[in-house]
């Protein structure tokens, strides 16, 4: 990831209301801007162990 990416991400996990809605941010900007990092980590939805420990 570049570090553009990984600041969007840390925008989103500070400006969501909730976990559960950064969680979901992020999977809809992951699956529009980089599923290959889905596939690999093999996120399937926002609600995966793995999504939360990288909020």
């Amino acid at each position: 990831m570049t570090v553009d990416e990984m600041r969007q991400l840390v925008k989103i996990c500070y400006t969501a209301e909730t976990k559960s809605a950064a969680m979901r941010q992020m999977h809809r900007v992951l699956s529009r801007e980089r599923p290959d990092i889905l596939s690999d980590a093999g996120i399937s939805g926002p609600t995966v162990p793995l999504l939360s420990d990288l909020f």
